[in-house]
This record gives C-alpha cells, sequence and structure tokens, in this order.
C-alpha cells in the first residue's frame, strides 16, 4: 500500500446506514480518496466519538459480516475494527480483510488493553500478506 503524502484518508462504518448507501459512498469516497478506513461495525466502540458511536449502533450488519458486502481495492482500504471482539479469531479476521481487498486491519485497543497479542496479531497478518509487516524486534521494542 503506498499513499501519496500528503494524502486523503476517508472513514466510513461498513454498512451505515444500510448497505446500499455504504456502497454508494465506497464507490464516491475511492474516487477522491488516496485511502479509506473501513470501521468493522461492533456494539462496544468505546474509543470512538459520538457520531462515529452512532453509526456502529445503527449500521444494518454487525461484524464481519458488514465489510464482506463490499469488495475494495480501487484504493487502500484498511479494515478498523476492536481485537476484543476477535481476541480467538485473529485468522477470520485477516481471511476475510484478504478476500474483500483490504490491505491492512488496525485495531485500537491492541496497544492499550491486547499489548500481549501484538507479536500474534502481526503474524496472523504476515500469513495473509496484509499489513503491518513489522519485524520481531521492533515489536520486543515497543513491549
Amino acid at each position: 500500500m503506498v499513499i501519496r503524502r500528503p494524502g486523503l484518508g476517508t472513514y466510513i462504518t461498513a454498512t451505515y446506514p444500510n448497505k446500499e448507501t455504504f456502497l454508494d459512498t465506497v464507490k464516491c469516497l475511492s474516487s477522491v480518496s488516496d485511502f479509506l478506513e473501513v470501521g468493522i461495525p461492533t456494539l462496544n466502540p468505546k474509543y470512538d466519538g459520538p457520531v462515529i458511536r452512532r453509526t456502529h449502533f445503527e449500521a444494518e450488519l454487525k461484524g464481519l459480516d458488514a465489510v464482506k458486502v463490499a469488495k475494495y481495492g480501487d484504493v487502500p482500504t484498511i479494515l478498523m475494527g476492536y481485537v476484543e471482539d476477535y481476541v480467538n479469531n485473529l485468522g477470520l479476521v485477516a481471511e476475510t480483510a484478504s478476500e474483500v481487498g483490504a490491505s491492512s486491519v488496525l485495531f485500537p485497543d491492541l496497544l492499550f488493553e491486547h499489548l500481549d497479542m501484538l507479536e500474534t496479531y502481526v503474524n496472523v497478518m504476515r500469513d495473509y500478506s496484509l499489513r503491518p509487516r513489522s519485524s520481531s524486534q521492533a515489536i520486543r521494542r515497543i513491549g
């Protein structure tokens, strides 16, 4: 994933307010954005502000089913979710990201609440050719 600097990134929660509007919005945003961040709707969007929280609650579908409604790839796409929803199933997240054409999966709660999973996260993402591709040495420096 190569992004021009400075670059314009846009965020949208998957299937908010419904699948059809989401797909139309992704198409429009892909034509003007350097990269997309697609939120994986969750029942507990604790690190998001009030507007984005509302989109999580009102999204037509929840979880990975929501991101599966589109194929991304016209523009680099990063899936954004909460690792606490997938603690025991990072492989499924990575597989889904790979299937829909995303280039990465980011979890804002990973470094705050699940730092012990960082190396597992990096290894699983590597297994599916997703970013990040940090070295073990870098992980040790963080930990």
